[in-house]
């Protein structure tokens, strides 16, 4: 701005004609030079430099039909007819105002000419109406061919920037977001920086979920692009953050960091990503996954999030089992099980550990209770304690079996013998205690014999 308003300055001071006929005692050019020169010098300053647009003042688009030739931030944006709908004051989704662009599906917006400082990085705060597809940021040089610099999965989630990094410093740029999906794609801020030889690190979002079950690792990594450019000969390693795992090819060579050597002071390599066969059972959307970091000037850094949805450990099966037990009437048997003793697991995994079970019993008196007769009663576990590993697993319970054994019952309180013809009546009155099986029968005996 400063630039502008000393050339127009200077325009208005040349063209004086007492400037001027001092001037041209000098020089042989007319005064029409003058102002050819000068104003070629202040086109190239004002309006052709880095976009600032948040579309907030544009003229309202309420249409796909017409193209689009409107003044903006850096100059002039277009788009060819079908493509684009502008609602000025449509969303307060963005960061600087609540207007933004409609680009229809496989339609383009091209951004101004920018003809000097080249480009460091394109930020586009957007969003997708639905949660399929992707939109790539495509350059163009001096008018050559079109090539692609970034690609953004969908996401139907308000306020997700993307960054592009660019990193050209060459004259007359032209960008453009490509909508390469089926669903419509909703700018609201786009900003650029001008071309910086400072070291940077960036890496997109990784495109889609990543699943799996507790104990396993993901059999479907995702990968995002490590991109860096100055970084001279520095390495830049990828870190991968608690309960994730990093490879180079997606095949091999899994761990917790893998790094990367730039070549002329580049890096342009995937990283793979997947949960780890330790990350816990949850929802883990949108969060750190793996973090960039190179030791070259100003210790640049990046961080690698997970897809906004959809990122899921499952609780992994466990079977629990009661043993087979066996007592004599008149004990008890415990509620609390001692694992391995009263109960065995299948499927625990990374070293968890079970601390107890509740065993419950059949039967009425239940089968635990030292009244409970001889007889088969039902052992059915339930509500297992885990001592590491909570929340990890879905337990299923199977039962066994209970074995009361019979014991010797009581003896019985005899009477006074009465003699009869041949005979003798002896009263007696029962044990209080049957072994835990009905007396069906006494024997008596004399002695002496009789």
């Amino acid at each position: 701005m400063f630039s502008t308003i000393v050339l127009k300055f200077m325009i208005n001071y040349l063209l004086s004609s007492a400037v001027y006929s001092r001037f041209s005692r000098f020089f042989s050019f007319k005064s029409f030079k003058i102002v050819a020169v000068v104003f070629a010098l202040l086109v190239s300053v004002e309006g052709w430099g880095q976009v600032t647009e948040h579309f907030s003042t544009w003229t309202s688009k309420a249409s796909y039909t017409a193209a689009l030739s409107q003044s903006g931030s850096g100059g002039t944006w277009t788009a060819l007819a079908g493509a684009v709908i502008v609602a000025p004051s449509g969303a307060a989704n963005g960061t600087g105002s609540t207007g933004y662009v409609q680009i229809g599906t496989s339609k383009i917006l091209t951004l101004p000419n920018i003809a000097s400082g080249g480009v460091g990085t394109v930020t586009i705060q957007a969003r997708f109406s639905g949660s399929s597809g992707s939109f790539t940021v495509d350059k163009n040089i001096n008018g050559g061919g079109w090539t692609t610099v970034s690609t953004f999965p969908s996401s139907s989630t308000k306020g997700i920037q993307f960054q592009s990094t660019v990193n050209d410093a060459s004259a007359n740029i032209l960008l453009r977001f490509s909508n390469s999906s089926t669903r419509t794609l909703y700018v609201y801020d786009v900003v650029t920086t001008t071309y910086s030889a400072s070291p940077s690190l960036s890496a997109a979002t990784l495109p889609s979920a990543l699943s799996t079950t507790y104990g396993i690792a993901s059999a479907t990594p995702r990968s995002a692009t490590v991109t860096g450019s100055n970084l001279g000969a520095n390495d830049v390693t990828a870190t991968a953050q608690s309960g994730y795992e990093v490879s180079l090819d997606g095949t091999t060579g899994w761990g917790s960091s893998v790094t990367y050597t730039p070549s002329t002071g580049l890096v342009s390599s995937p990283v793979y990503v997947r949960f780890s066969a330790t990350k816990a059972a949850a929802t883990y959307n949108g969060v750190t996954c793996v973090v960039l970091t190179c030791a070259a000037s100003g210790n640049p850094t990046a961080n690698i999030s997970t897809f906004a949805s959809g990122n899921t450990v499952s609780t992994k099966a466990l079977t629990v089992t009661a043993s087979a037990q066996s007592k004599s009437f008149g004990n008890t048997s415990p509620t609390s099980g001692t694992l391995d003793t009263d109960f065995t697991v299948s499927g625990l995994v990374n070293s968890d550990a079970i601390s107890g079970a509740t065993l419950g019993y059949s039967g009425s008196p239940a089968g635990n209770l030292a009244t409970a007769v001889a007889g088969t009663y039902t052992i059915t576990p339930s509500v297992v304690t885990f001592s590491t590993g909570t929340g990890n697993y879905n337990p299923s319970y199977v039962t066994g079996s209970l074995t009361i054994n019979a014991v010797a019952p009581g003896s019985p309180t005899i009477g006074t013998a009465v003699a009869g013809n041949a005979s003798v009546d002896v009263p007696f009155v029962a044990p209080t205690s049957n072994g835990g099986s009905v007396i069906t029968s006494y024997t008596a005996t004399s002695s002496p014999e009789v």
